[in-house]
């Protein structure tokens, strides 16, 4: 969070608000927290109730995060 600020800042300083924006919109694009679904691994151990699990709510939410839009 504080580099997402210190970005704005410094293109704010030098390129103004609009450039800044950009800038910022562009980072958290590409950003691994935006881009990468991270889901716990199941034990290998062949066991039926280790076939499925139930999601956590940032499972959930992750795949929605990646069909929304972002309107400048």
């Amino acid at each position: 969070r504080t580099t997402f600020l210190e970005l704005y800042a410094e293109v704010e300083r030098v390129n103004g608000h609009e450039d800044a924006l950009e800038a910022l919109v562009s980072a958290f694009l590409q950003s691994p927290q935006f881009l990468y679904r991270f889901e716990a691994p199941l034990p290998d151990d062949g066991a039926p109730e280790n076939r499925a699990r139930l999601l956590t709510s940032f499972e959930v939410a992750s795949p929605l995060t990646s069909h929304s839009r972002v309107a400048l």
